[in-house]
């Protein structure tokens, strides 16, 4: 698995907020296909600035480290810019430069922050 990681601008955030919703509801409720298609619909909202890839285990590594100060934290599939601001200090290290980058960018812009599972 990958994670496609990409830029919601606010003008875009009430598209990509539904989309998100009923990405999770499809995955919640086992419909794989209906996911299948909605994945890509998200991908679109996204801006083309700012998309980089994380590996699965990189982003498992960040996650983990969210949640040593943070232990309710979840990864959803949108985080809010003041989200990005206090998470990219979790982001040290060479395998996390690209996301570190988007991460800064989405604090100076005021972007959310798509975090998209994929399969590989």
């Amino acid at each position: 698995m990958i994670i496609r990681i990409g830029l919601i601008s606010r003008e875009k955030l009430a598209a990509a907020t539904a989309l998100a919703a009923e990405l999770e509801a499809a995955v919640a409720g086992g419909h794989i296909s209906r996911a299948d298609e909605l994945a890509p619909k998200l991908l679109e909202v996204a801006e083309e600035e700012g998309q980089t890839t994380l590996s699965d285990e990189a982003w498992r590594e960040f996650n983990r480290r969210v949640r040593i100060d943070k232990s309710h934290y979840q990864a959803n599939y949108l985080l809010p810019p003041e989200d990005c601001a206090r998470l990219r200090e979790k982001a040290t290290g060479p395998e996390f430069r690209a996301f570190r980058d988007v991460l800064r960018i989405a604090v100076s812009n005021g972007s959310s922050l798509l975090q998209l599972p994929l399969a590989d």
